[in-house]
């Protein structure tokens, strides 16, 4: 897991205005987080079953949102991410061969090319997941 949490980081960076990051794995391996707060804001929406996260795990398409116009739609993880002072959110769905994995979230302000940079981010992390399965790489 050492090395998913090195590579979420870098990913973090590749991802126009995200400020943290997590990963969320539905296999048993867990979850890894940049820091406390996407910890913290990952666990609210999973211990609840509702959230831009959990939408994307369910819906298998990626959720771009800002904070402030969710309210209406995931109440209590508006509440959070205004504690935490997150912005905006962009989650997408960790899909293999037509597997859910888990989802892979960004925190921070977001632009609309955000989206597309974190679909190509979840690409990188399925190959992160394979490698520590022991399966081969995806991406060379």
């Amino acid at each position: 897991m050492r090395e998913l949490r090195s590579a979420l980081t870098g990913l973090v960076v590749a991802v126009p205005g995200a400020e943290m990051g997590c990963a969320r794995l539905l296999d048993g391996l867990g979850a890894v987080h940049t820091d406390r707060r996407a910890a913290a804001i990952d666990d609210v929406q999973f211990a609840r079953g509702d959230g831009p996260c959990v939408e994307a795990a369910r819906s298998g398409r990626p959720v771009l949102a800002a904070v402030t116009e969710i309210r209406t739609f995931w109440p209590e993880f508006a509440r959070a991410a205004r504690e935490f002072r997150i912005r905006g959110v962009v989650a997408v769905p960790l899909v293999e061969r037509a597997e859910l994995l888990g989802t892979l979230s960004f925190y921070g302000r977001f632009a609309p090319e955000a989206e597309e940079v974190a679909r190509w981010a979840g690409l990188a992390v399925i190959d992160q997941v394979r490698r520590e399965r022991g399966a081969p790489r995806l991406v060379r």
